[in-house]
């Protein structure tokens, strides 16, 4: 699946060393500074952009993940994760990555109930892993 880019915030013109304009799309994160699309970029002048050790290149488009190295920020959905490890448990947190938001207290026995089910393991799966 393509993810899909976020909103566009308008474009940037690039002038290029013989005169020559082009227009590259600009996108406006949830988070953080706007981004230039490269591809555009690369497709229309042949060219790559030079970023020594990745620090200002966005490598994917997440609605669930935000990472700022410099800052030492890691966000799930907006949340920091210090506060939620902190404050959550585990299956919380797997509730809000797989659903976009924090549980309810009957949202997260209804999630911890489906969770339990799926890790029972059939007796005859015990008996293949006791051939190895």
């Amino acid at each position: 699946m393509i993810p899909k880019l976020p909103r566009s915030s308008g474009n940037c013109v690039i002038e290029t060393p013989d005169g020559e304009k082009h227009d590259i799309p600009l996108y406006k994160p949830v988070i953080g500074p706007e981004a230039l699309d490269g591809t555009v970029l690369h497709k229309k002048l042949d060219m790559f952009t030079y970023d020594p050790g990745f620090t200002s290149t966005a490598s994917c488009v997440s609605s669930i993940t935000f990472i700022d190295g410099g800052k030492g920020q890691l966000l799930y959905r907006g949340y920091s994760i210090d506060k939620l490890a902190a404050h959550c448990s585990f299956l919380e947190t797997c509730f809000l990555l797989l659903y976009g938001d924090l549980p309810s207290m009957h949202q997260l026995k209804i999630f911890r109930e489906k969770v339990t089910d799926e890790m029972m393991v059939h007796e005859r799966i015990k008996e293949f892993f006791k051939g190895f």
